[in-house]
């Protein structure tokens, strides 16, 4: 009797411990999509392959900015890609923009669903550096 007894316990216990996780994971799921329509970005390099790095971002359906507030360095060619799973699936390609001021960029293709999937790839001929954010 006394072995049932523990093995309810720990099941409720284990229950509990389930619970738990799922309202924490949940409400992180919830504060990273309270600002899924912008996020910051920063590069140091010649070459930064977004997708590779895991650097993803959320953008909405509609046109997409790149706002530059920190540039250092030789010119970058910023690239903005979807990324689409699958055996033959080539990733979504968005445009362009050549980044050499802190100004903002409009990237010439709109975004044609939202998603959490956007990246950039950033290529330079020498060492560059920015900051800012992506957004629409």
């Amino acid at each position: 009797m006394d072995f049932i007894k523990i093995s309810t316990r720990n099941k409720c216990l284990n229950a509990l411990g389930v619970a738990v996780l799922a309202v924490t994971f949940s409400v992180s799921i919830l504060s990273f999509h309270a600002n899924a329509a912008s996020s910051s970005f920063y590069y140091a390099g010649r070459l930064i392959h977004g997708d590779l790095n895991g650097a993803y971002h959320t953008l909405d359906k509609g046109t997409a900015y790149l706002d530059v507030d920190y540039c250092l360095g030789d010119y970058a060619n910023v690239s903005l890609y979807k990324k689409i799973s699958g055996w033959f699936a080539r990733d979504s390609y968005y445009g362009t923009v050549t980044v050499g001021d802190t100004i903002r960029y409009k990237f010439p293709t709109n975004i044609d669903v939202k998603s959490s999937q956007y990246y950039l790839d950033i290529y330079a001929d020498s060492y560059t550096e920015g900051s800012g954010t992506l957004h629409n």
